[in-house]
């Protein structure tokens, strides 16, 4: 049996031996089983990891009860009660180092299906204890209170799974510098709301440490590694946020023209072209992504899979480039790629670059809640009007072409054309002499000021104190 402690539930993992030693989870609260848990399994049973889910949402649903669970017992508090527990879960219950609840609850990266197995736990408590939907609740057990919470409540699912940002007060925001308008993160008025190259060092060296991590760990153990490379593709390349997702392992080489760094090659995801081992012929063969999929690895391209990471529609007959400026975050983003490949990415025969730590595809929807997340731990504000979301990444790389256009470092079309827009795009201008003249094009616009040093950046990445 294994058992895990809360505040004041515990859960243990044990066998049933009425239906064949199926392992199951039984929750105890305050010394005694909840038998109400058990009896939603008997009518829910859809195996042992569906069960640990709701058994943790569970178990946190009650916590939340015991600790804040008084303020909504009066009127004007019962219909807030659902809302304020899945703003705990997006953004966690502390702030400005204090959490006057007890909790101490980071944000959580599976928020939504956390709350979701919450969510339906308590819509089976209200069908069970439907006469208890008037009255007071702090008589009743857990679970009659919890289902009086959720008939108070009285939203849709869709409104309740969209939980409010926690409305913190001018003091609280004080403490983290977020009411002062020179607080970091902010923009100058007037500009593109991009992420600022001194905030993305920020992020680069607080927002991706590993929780638990030490200082001297090796960087594929102090570091998310993939979450920093596709970052790096958004802020020092221009990708969109959908795009890295699409990127096959063989799809990043050495770059002919600049052997330093990697190039890196987007194809459409589904006529994208790619040359395989046909498994029946044996001979090499050259077809579109989604037919490799299909015949390989029994999948669809993420366009068409169920969560779908979007695509732009096609604007090249074979495949897109991305260009780094400056040619620092390539470089940086060369090393990281030889420790993520070795060290980091799980082992698994699918083709993508980004896989879960269960070995499937990442997703573009995935990757913005734990950039979230990495923008939090960094100490910077997230909004979209500062610059500090994915796309905010894009504006800054367009901006720093802005700037050498400016400057007479770069003409306009290779500007759009590192930007991948559809103006003065074409087939031709993937030629090799093409590639050639950008890639010595934004060599040539030199550095920019404080992104030159890639030993000083590594060097950075390792002094992190924890």
């Amino acid at each position: 049996m294994r058992t895990v402690p809360s505040l004041n539930v515990s859960s243990i993992t044990t066998r049933d031996k009425m239906k064949g030693g199926q392992l199951t989870v039984m929750l105890i609260v305050q010394d005694r089983f909840f038998t109400p848990l058990a009896e939603y399994f008997d009518e829910h049973d859809k195996g042992y990891d569906h069960k640990l889910l709701t058994t943790r949402a569970v178990t946190l649903l009650i916590d939340f009860i015991f600790a804040e669970g008084w303020q909504f017992d009066e009127t004007q508090g019962r219909t807030r009660f659902f809302s304020s527990f899945a703003s705990r879960l997006r953004y966690g219950s502390i702030f400005g180092g204090n959490d006057p609840s007890g909790l101490w609850w980071l944000p959580r990266p599976r928020y939504q299906k956390l709350f979701n197995s919450a969510l339906a736990f308590s819509d089976w408590c209200l069908a069970k204890h439907e006469r208890l939907k008037m009255g007071t609740s702090t008589d009743f057990p857990i679970e009659a209170r919890i289902a009086c919470w959720r008939a108070w409540c009285g939203n849709s699912l869709a409104q309740l799974k969209k939980p409010a940002r926690p409305q913190w007060k001018s003091d609280e925001l004080a403490l983290l510098g977020l009411a002062n308008p020179a607080s970091r993160g902010r923009r100058d008025v007037g500009g593109p709301p991009m992420f600022s190259d001194s905030d993305f060092k920020t992020l680069l060296y607080n927002g991706f440490v590993r929780r638990g991590s030490r200082p001297g760990d090796p960087i594929w153990l102090r570091y998310n590694l993939r979450d920093m490379l596709i970052t790096l593709l958004m802020h020092g390349a221009g990708l969109r946020i959908s795009e890295p997702f699409h990127i096959f392992t063989d799809d990043v080489v050495v770059d002919p023209f600049d052997p330093e760094v990697v190039q890196v090659r987007i194809f459409d995801p589904e006529e994208g072209t790619i040359r395989y081992r046909h498994p029946i012929t044996g001979k090499m063969v050259l077809s579109n992504r989604a037919e490799y999929l299909r015949l390989i690895h029994d999948r669809r391209p993420l366009t068409q899979e169920g969560k779908k990471t979007g695509f732009k529609p096609k604007r090249f007959p074979r495949m897109l480039l991305a260009f780094w400026y400056p040619r620092l975050w390539g470089k940086l983003f060369t090393y990281l790629l030889r420790f993520y490949l070795l060290y980091s990415r799980p082992r698994s025969s699918l083709p993508w670059l980004f896989l879960t730590l269960d070995g499937l595809p990442m997703t573009g929807k995935a990757f913005a809640e734990r950039h979230i997340d990495a923008v939090r731990r960094a100490g910077l504000r997230i909004a979209k009007e500062l610059g500090t979301t994915p796309h905010g990444h894009r504006h800054s790389y367009a901006q720093r072409l802005e700037s050498a256009k400016e400057a007479g470092s770069l003409d306009a079309k290779t500007v759009m054309i590192c930007l991948h827009h559809t103006t003065l795009e074409s087939q031709e201008v993937y030629t090799e002499p093409s590639i050639s003249k950008i890639t010595t094009a934004l060599r040539n616009a030199g550095p920019l000021a404080g992104l030159d040093d890639l030993d000083g950046l590594i060097n950075g990445l390792q002094k992190v104190d924890a």
